[in-house]
């Protein structure tokens, strides 16, 4: 069970040109499958050079490795890779986002334990801090967002670093024992819910997580969505004093 095939599902999503904030919807392109992963990055260099040059309203492309002769939800994934417009690799979940629902031996257990697990982010890979206001893209992958959309939101907390998760993951094996620190239990700790942004947003009135990778800069932004953003923030920081 533990040596799974899979290939990889190329998506890509286009915006109109008038965008409407606070929220906004996209257009999902077609899909294409490959079967590995240097086959995808190469379409996708030819791709967006050609969307490029047609002047085509690209927000980003995504793709999502998919494991082959297994039970799968929309939202599950082996690894999962955003690119810009222009082709550039915009981040990655090297981690799998995927849990076989059957068949399972404590082997298989322990080493889907080990796949599922979040390690942290690098310094380069968050790359927004508290306040920032950015773009959040909803599909598929995005389990917080609805489909096919683009919120705006405000930035009040970030994912943690590498660093954070090996002190919070060393005081937790040392505060438990047995089968609470076997590699299985650590992933249901240690897995993608901690991979988010703390947001605010205009259409939510608490705090909503959106996946590291899923969060954007913004494009364009008018100066009354701005100070309504600023407005937002600085509300939240008045109430936690």
């Amino acid at each position: 069970m533990v040596n799974i095939d899979s290939i990889f599902k190329l998506t890509y999503y286009s915006v109109r040109k008038k965008q409407k904030f606070p929220a906004f919807k996209t257009r999902r392109g077609n899909v294409l499958y490959f079967k590995d992963l240097n086959n995808a990055n190469e379409y996708i260099a030819s791709k967006s050079k050609y969307y490029e040059e047609k002047h085509n309203d690209i927000y980003a492309y995504t793709l999502t490795e998919i494991p082959l002769g297994v039970e799968t939800r929309n939202w599950e994934y082996l690894s999962l890779r955003i690119y810009l417009p222009d082709g550039t690799l915009w981040g990655e979940d090297a981690y799998a986002h995927f849990f076989p629902h059957s068949g399972l031996s404590p082997v298989d257990y322990n080493y889907w334990g080990r796949r599922n697990m979040f390690h942290g982010r690098h310094k380069d890979q968050i790359k927004f801090k508290l306040g920032d206001i950015v773009e959040i893209l909803g599909c598929h992958e995005n389990i917080y967002w609805s489909d096919d959309e683009v919120n705006l939101a405000v930035i009040v907390k970030t994912p943690p670093s590498a660093t954070e998760i090996d002190e919070q993951l060393e005081q937790y094996i040392a505060t438990h024992s047995g089968f609470d620190t076997c590699e299985h239990a650590l992933s249901t700790e240690f897995g993608s819910s901690l991979d988010t942004y703390e947001v605010l947003s205009p259409l939510c009135p608490s705090i909503d997580h959106a996946p590291t990778i899923f969060v954007f800069e913004p494009k364009k932004i008018s100066t009354r969505r701005k100070n309504e953003l600023q407005e937002i923030y600085e509300k939240y920081l008045a109430e936690r004093k």
